[in-house]
């Protein structure tokens, strides 16, 4: 029997992301479409104003962003729930406050871990990044959390951190290309850059959680694989 150990490359990832795109686009769009809806209304809403070269954001905008923080938080982890079961928007939308709390704190003790390898040294956290890059997806599929949902995320991607590294370059290398106009607009209007930006993002985002999903996906089958092709007993 053949065992299949090896993650798709990047280019194979990116075909599997685009054709469930595909499959999923107008419920993971109308997500994409919250997140980013409320992002380009409190730019109009709470423009921001230039002091010289300064950009300065008043108190209602900090308060806009942060609800619209959670929001996002809620319609990534909603996107998993369509992108895994195809469920529909409202029942994952639904789903997704029940699991915030346990999603939210896991992901600052992952972004905490991530963040100090950054500080000590740019190659520790990247590693970091890609041991405990899952997390989210850990908690929610997998309904593990915490530490536990760490430790799980590192062990699927043990023996493939530069495979996931190299991948998720790929996926955001294609993005900054996207958003290269943005440095353009953002001389002459900080505005028209931003909102340039957010609808980029509202249709790419969708594909990055795809793309990561599966990775999760073959990472996890891989580790399976591996605990299965173990002698039983000792």
């Amino acid at each position: 029997m053949q065992y299949n150990l090896k993650m798709p490359g990047a280019i194979s990832l990116w075909k599997e992301s685009w054709a469930l795109y595909k499959e999923r686009f107008s419920p993971l769009l109308k997500i994409s479409a919250l997140i980013f809806g409320l992002s380009i209304l409190t730019e109009l809403v709470f423009p921001v104003e230039m002091k010289g070269d300064v950009q300065v954001f008043s108190w209602p905008y900090w308060v806009a962003t942060m609800a619209v923080a959670i929001v996002a938080i809620l319609c990534s982890i909603a996107m998993v729930y369509v992108i895994k079961d195809n469920a529909p928007v409202k029942d994952s939308l639904q789903k997704s406050t029940k699991i915030f709390w346990p999603y939210f704190f896991s992901s600052i003790i992952a972004g905490l871990i991530m963040g100090i390898g950054f500080v000590l040294l740019i190659v520790p956290g990247i590693i970091f990044s890609a041991w405990y890059g899952f997390i989210g997806l850990v908690v929610v599929i997998e309904n593990i959390r915490y530490l536990k949902a760490l430790k799980r995320s590192k062990d699927y991607v043990k023996g493939h951190t530069l495979e996931v590294v190299l991948r998720w370059i790929f996926i955001m290398f294609i993005l900054f290309l996207l958003l290269i106009p943005t440095f353009i607009l953002n001389k002459n209007n900080t505005m028209a850059s931003n909102i340039y930006a957010d609808i980029v993002l509202l249709f790419y985002v969708p594909i990055i959680q795809i793309y990561t999903y599966l990775m999760y996906l073959h990472l996890k089958e891989i580790k399976n694989t591996q605990e299965n092709m173990q002698p039983s007993g000792v």
